[in-house]
């Protein structure tokens, strides 16, 4: 990865900005500055930040995030299969990785994939700051597919949804993700193919409740934003 990335940070963090030297270009600043267009990262004592010219204030992961995805029955534990053993799972396209650490908060191995540069700092910096476990990867998520043969138990593919027109917007992290990492088509069905020659146990597709389904699922677990299809 080229240093492209342009991380803003205080004084006081100089030792964890010069760790970042390799991926970003370093600036100092006292607080957090408004970038004219495009995206920027920010770090202070609370981790990293992303700095977006369409907003006024940062966007940062919070542990809260994923407390309110640990509440009552979660429906991606129950597609996945978590209760069975301690299951290893693939989730190659991790986004913001609050579905991997809700996983690997329950028990799982999960190895994390994330193909943006931006993202992916994100991700790393809250996966060592909450001291959780994930085995996460910077690169091509079909990649790693496609070098692997039934090395995890479960592959779970959340490919980013494509962007439709309505009145509602989606939640401020989905808003940076298509931002940052959309608008593009993503073949859900090579995706599915290559999981599931790569998945010794089941592999679990992600999507919206009236998006067409792929293949012959052996069932489905429904909720009211998202549907997943579970291949046993």
């Amino acid at each position: 990865m080229t240093a492209s990335v342009i991380l803003y940070h205080s004084p006081e963090v100089e030792g964890e900005a010069s760790a970042l030297a390799p991926w970003c270009q370093l600036r100092v600043a006292t607080a957090p500055p408004r970038v004219a267009a495009g995206h920027a990262l920010w770090l202070d004592d609370s981790g990293l930040a992303l700095i977006d010219a369409r907003f006024n204030s940062v966007f940062r992961l919070s542990a809260s995030m994923l407390d309110a995805r640990s509440r009552g029955r979660s429906l991606l534990l129950q597609a996945c299969g978590v209760g069975r053993g301690r299951l290893s799972v693939l989730d190659p396209f991790a986004g913001f990785g609050l579905d991997a650490l809700q996983l690997a908060r329950a028990g799982c191995a999960v190895t994390a994939v994330e193909s943006h540069p931006l993202v992916w700092l994100m991700l790393d910096d809250f996966n060592n700051r909450l001291g959780a476990d994930v085995d996460l990867l910077h690169g091509d998520g079909m990649a790693i597919l496609q070098q692997s043969r039934a090395q995890w138990d479960v592959v779970y593919l959340d490919p980013m949804f494509d962007i439709r027109r309505k009145r509602a917007l989606p939640n401020r992290g989905l808003q940076h993700l298509q931002a940052l990492c959309g608008p593009h088509e993503v073949d859900v069905g090579a995706c599915l193919e290559q999981a599931l020659s790569s998945a010794a146990r089941r592999v679990v597709l992600k999507r919206r409740p009236k998006d067409p389904t792929q293949g012959a699922p052996s069932h489905q677990i429904r909720g009211k934003a998202v549907r997943f299809d579970v291949y046993v």
